[in-house]
C-alpha cells in the first residue's frame, strides 16, 4: 500500500512541474499593435493605424498647451464605421504632449508627440480589459482560496466530531445507527486528524498558498499572468457537539503582467472574518463564512501610458451543506453550495475606465474529497466542480473543474499539517496552478 502511495506522489508531484514548466514560458500578447502614426500640422489631425486595420483619429485643433485636455476624435474598425471617442491630452513640455483614450474595443492607445518635429509615436495596451480580466480572475481565485481554507478546516473538523460521537454509540451488527437526536447523546471522545481530544475545545490553524493564474485570452484584449499569494489563520472553539465557531485574518497579494508585460498590476490586503458550524447528525453538518478585504492596488505603466494606485473593498460570503461517512476504511466528504463575491474601487481615477470597479463572482459549487489514513498520513483527493452564476466579463466560460492531490501528516492527537497541488481546468482561457500547506494545532 505505502509503494502505490508513494508512487501516486511521484506521479503527481511530475503533472505539477510539467505544468508549471509550460505555463511559464508560454507568453501573453497584445491582439493588435500601432504599425503607423502621424500628425498633420495643416489639418491637426493625429492618425494611427494597428496591424489589425483599425484606424485611430484625434483632432488637435482644440487643445490648451498649458493644460489637461478631452478632446473629440474616433476610432474606426477595419471595415467599419468611424466611432467617436474622446482624447485626453496632457502637456510634458511645452512642445510635448501625451495623448491617451480608451476605445470601444477595450484596448487602450497612448501616444507621445512633439508638434514641432511633428514626431508621433503611439503605442496600444490591453489595459482596461487586461485590468477587468485580472481582478476578475484575481477575486475569484482568492476568493475560492480562503473559501477552502476556511471550510476545509470545519468539514474536517465537523467529520472528526460527527463520527466521534457516532462512535460512540453501539451499533447493531450490519446495521445503522440512526441518531434522532443527536445532542441527546454521550459527550463523544473527539478523534481523526482536526478534533485532537475531548478535553481541546480550542483550536489554531494557518494556511499559506502561491498560484500562477494567467489569461490567454488576446483576442479580447483580456490577457495576463502572474502569481497570487494568500495566507490565512484562524481560531476556533468547539463550544458543544454541534457548533463550531471561528474568526480568520490574513492578507492577500497578486502581481499580475498585463499585455505588454511592461503593465502590471499588483494588489495588497488584508481580511478578517467569522466563520462557524453547525453539525446536524454523524454524518451531515452545514457552515458558513463572510469576510472582508481591504486592497491597495497599484498599475505600473511605461510613458505614455497613465499609472497609479487606487482602493478597493472585497466582501465573501459562502455556505455549504457537507456530507461524510466512511467505507472499507476510506473517508468520503461531500459538499454542495453557493459563494459570492464582490469587489469594487475606482481604476478609473487611474486608466481612465470604470471597467474594473464593480466586479462580482458568484459560483454553485460541488465537490468532496476521499482520504485515506496510513499510520499518521492521510493523502486525499479533492474535486470541485463551479459554475458562475454572475456573467464572466473577462472571456472566459462559466463551467470549471478543480483537480487536487494533498497529504496530511499527524504529529500527535493536537498536531497536524498538509500539503496539496491544485490545478483549474475546462475554464476556457484560464490556468490557475495552486502549490499549498497548512498546520493545525489543538489545545
Amino acid at each position: 500500500m505505502f509503494g502505490i502511495y508513494r508512487r501516486f506522489l511521484q506521479f503527481a508531484a511530475i503533472l505539477t512541474l510539467i505544468h508549471l514548466f509550460f505555463l511559464n514560458f508560454s507568453g501573453i500578447a497584445s491582439a493588435a499593435t500601432i504599425v503607423s502614426g502621424s500628425y498633420d500640422r495643416f489639418t491637426k489631425l493625429l492618425t494611427a493605424v494597428d496591424s489589425l486595420g483599425n484606424i485611430y483619429k484625434a483632432n488637435l485643433a482644440t487643445f490648451s498647451p498649458v493644460s489637461v485636455s478631452e478632446i473629440p476624435g474616433t476610432f474606426t474598425p477595419a471595415r467599419g464605421q468611424p466611432q467617436p471617442v474622446v482624447y485626453t491630452v496632457t502637456p510634458t513640455t511645452p512642445n510635448n504632449f501625451k495623448i491617451t483614450t480608451d476605445l470601444p474595443n477595450q484596448s487602450l492607445l497612448g501616444c507621445s508627440l512633439n508638434v514641432v518635429s511633428l514626431a508621433a509615436d503611439c503605442q496600444l495596451a490591453d489595459t482596461p480589459g487586461g485590468v477587468l480580466a485580472a481582478t476578475k480572475q484575481e477575486v475569484r481565485s482568492q476568493a475560492n482560496t480562503v473559501i477552502e481554507m476556511i471550510t476545509g478546516r470545519l468539514r474536517a473538523l465537523s467529520q472528526d466530531l460527527a463520527q466521534a460521537s457516532a462512535s460512540s454509540v453501539e451499533t447493531p451488527p450490519g446495521g445503522t445507527v440512526i441518531l434522532n437526536n443527536f445532542s441527546s447523546n454521550p459527550a463523544p471522545k473527539y478523534s481523526g486528524l482536526s478534533a485532537g481530544s475531548d478535553v481541546t475545545r480550542w483550536g489554531v490553524w494557518a494556511n499559506a498558498s502561491g498560484s500562477w493564474l494567467q489569461n490567454n485570452n488576446a483576442n479580447n484584449n483580456d490577457s495576463f499572468s502572474g502569481t497570487s499569494v494568500v495566507a490565512l489563520t484562524g481560531l476556533d472553539y468547539i463550544v458543544d457537539r454541534q457548533w463550531i465557531f471561528g474568526l480568520s485574518a490574513g492578507y492577500t497579494h497578486a502581481d499580475l503582467s498585463l499585455s505588454p508585460s511592461s503593465i502590471t498590476r499588483t494588489a495588497d490586503g488584508g481580511l478578517v472574518g467569522p466563520y462557524g458550524a453547525y453539525i446536524l447528525n454523524p454524518n451531515w453538518s452545514v457552515d458558513a463564512l463572510v469576510n472582508w478585504t481591504s486592497l491597495s492596488n497599484s498599475i505600473s505603466a511605461p510613458a505614455p501610458f497613465p499609472a497609479g494606485s487606487y482602493h478597493s473593498n472585497r466582501v465573501t460570503a459562502a455556505s455549504n451543506l457537507n456530507y461524510f461517512t466512511t467505507y472499507n476504511g476510506i473517508k468520503w466528504t461531500g459538499f454542495g453550495g453557493y459563494a459570492y463575491t464582490w469587489e469594487g474601487g475606482n481604476p478609473g481615477a487611474v486608466i481612465g475606465t470604470a471597467l474594473a470597479n464593480n466586479v462580482r463572482y458568484g459560483a454553485i459549487r460541488l465537490g468532496g474529497e476521499a482520504a485515506y489514513d496510513i499510520g499518521p498520513w492521510e493523502p486525499y483527493v479533492p474535486l470541485t466542480f463551479e459554475y458562475e452564476t454572475t456573467r464572466p466579463q473577462d472571456g472566459t466560460s462559466r463551467a470549471a473543474l478543480v483537480l487536487g492531490a494533498g497529504l496530511r501528516y499527524r504529529w500527535s492527537d493536537t498536531l497536524t499539517g498538509g500539503l496539496l497541488v491544485e490545478t483549474t481546468e475546462i475554464k476556457t482561457h484560464t490556468q490557475d496552478v495552486l502549490l499549498g500547506a497548512h498546520l493545525r494545532w489543538s489545545f
